[in-house]
């Protein structure tokens, strides 16, 4: 779900601040901007956790859990763009490595979901080593286990969006809630008016076939 994506981005991003925070010795001159940016660098997570299911646009050539995820990538440039601000020390470096660690965040994730086709070994594509990592299946989409993991990312905020900087006299925890609860009524809404039925259709069909050949 989309939703669990954001949440989890928005949530990994806010302690990946806090580390940076903690390391002053090394990044001495970003501490203050990162406290004063704080919600604009959550909300960067929060949009990194959902840039990757932008190739569900598959109408427009892309290819679902391929064209824009990078399950090792986006890892590799997140902690490139971290390593860098030692040299560069800039508040929109550290933006970027929020959005592309939530984004990495979300390829990993999905690994560990059902596969989006009807082969179970097509989970993630990974494109440095051009082959596919297998579904796990562990959270299947639109189960009961994977609502639970998407509540406990929603509990997880909530002690989270105080901590935020305000923005224009607004405080971070109205801008971080008001935020997240929107994305998270669109996407339930549209997850389950388009794309819960043909998943679950889906996945029905690959652990049919699977549990056939399986007995065969």
């Amino acid at each position: 779900m989309i939703s669990t994506h954001m949440g989890y981005g928005f949530i990994f991003t806010y302690f990946l601040t806090l580390l940076l925070l903690f390391e002053k010795a090394i990044f001495p001159s970003s501490s203050l901007e990162i406290v004063a940016f704080s919600t604009i660098l959550v909300l960067l997570g929060l949009l990194g956790g959902a840039f990757p299911d932008l190739d569900r646009l598959e109408q427009y050539g892309l290819s679902h859990r391929k064209t824009l995820h990078y399950p090792i990538g986006y890892g590799l440039l997140a902690l490139t763009l971290i390593a860098s601000n030692y040299f560069f020390d800039s508040i929109w470096i550290v933006g970027l490595s929020c959005f592309s660690s939530a984004a990495w965040l979300h390829s990993a994730m999905d690994i560990l979901d059902g596969p989006f086709g009807e082969n179970m070994n097509k989970g993630v594509y990974e494109h440095i080593r051009k082959r596919w990592i297998r579904a796990r299946n562990w959270f299947p989409f639109g189960s009961l286990r994977e609502w639970i993991l998407q509540y406990l990312g929603s509990i997880l905020v909530i002690p989270i969006s105080p901590q935020l900087s305000g923005l224009y006299l607004i405080p971070g925890w109205i801008i971080a809630t008001c935020s997240y609860l929107t994305v998270w009524a669109l996407s339930a809404v549209y997850e389950f008016r388009n794309i819960v039925p043909k998943r679950q259709e889906i996945e029905r069909k690959a652990l049919a076939a699977l549990s056939s050949r399986a007995q065969s």
